[in-house]
């Protein structure tokens, strides 16, 4: 239970006349938060409406007698609070590596080189040097040709490969889809690292070196 109100020894105090010393409690069930009014002198309301109690929504807004509060900034101002005083952040680190491993298979997947190209390249190249081995050819022409052919079957093997600029625009699409998920749960700083999630494990803290943060993950198979 986490006190709202004017009085300098709530958890979360607001300095407005209308305000009562205690107005309000926030609490959490489950994934859920409630607002709950305590019986204050001039009310609660969200989005307009005076509550007794009320399950918070993503952006509901709060007044608190006449002071309006953002019910996304309170909740963000009210979790910074509860983590100031904590350091271990095992179970939030457990849920940031899945998305850190959804990044990762999707890094992969871009990274990855097709394999037709690769295979057409090779198909073409052996090919080429059977015929010119196992073929004679007396027109010196024929032979020139063959070997610019082999030189060529590269390229156009590549033709069929992805431009290295749509791949870093994937990648680059990637990065933005992501790196406001990849934070820190207590300082919000991304983790996001060229060494990956597996380095991030190994090291057990924020990559912020004014966060206090730590974790302990063990490696699953």
């Amino acid at each position: 239970m986490y006190s709202i109100g004017r009085s300098e020894d709530m958890f979360h105090t607001l300095e407005n006349p209308s305000v009562s010393r205690h107005h309000a409690d926030l609490y959490k069930e489950g994934q859920e938060w409630y607002l709950k009014d305590k019986q204050s002198t001039n009310g609660t309301k969200v989005n307009g409406r005076k509550v007794e109690i009320h399950k918070l929504e993503k952006g509901d807004v709060i007044v608190f007698g006449d002071e309006q509060v953002d019910a996304d900034t309170l909740l963000l101002e009210i979790q910074k609070k509860i983590n100031a005083d904590r350091t271990d952040f095992t179970h939030e680190y457990e849920k940031l590596f899945d998305v850190y491993k959804e990044y990762e298979r999707k890094q992969d997947k871009i990274m990855k080189k097709p394999l037709g190209p690769i295979l057409l390249r090779i198909g073409l190249g052996i090919g080429l040097i059977l015929v010119l081995i196992f073929i004679p050819f007396k027109n010196p022409e024929i032979k020139t040709t063959l070997y610019i052919l082999v030189g060529l079957s590269s390229v156009v093997a590549s033709a069929f490969s992805k431009p290295v600029s749509k791949r870093n625009a994937d990648l680059g699409e990637l990065v933005l889809e992501y790196e406001n998920r990849l934070k820190c749960p207590k300082c919000n700083y991304t983790v996001m690292t060229k060494f990956g999630s597996t380095y991030l494990k190994g090291k057990g803290t924020c990559l912020n070196k004014q966060c206090d943060a730590i974790f302990n993950i063990d490696e699953k198979e």
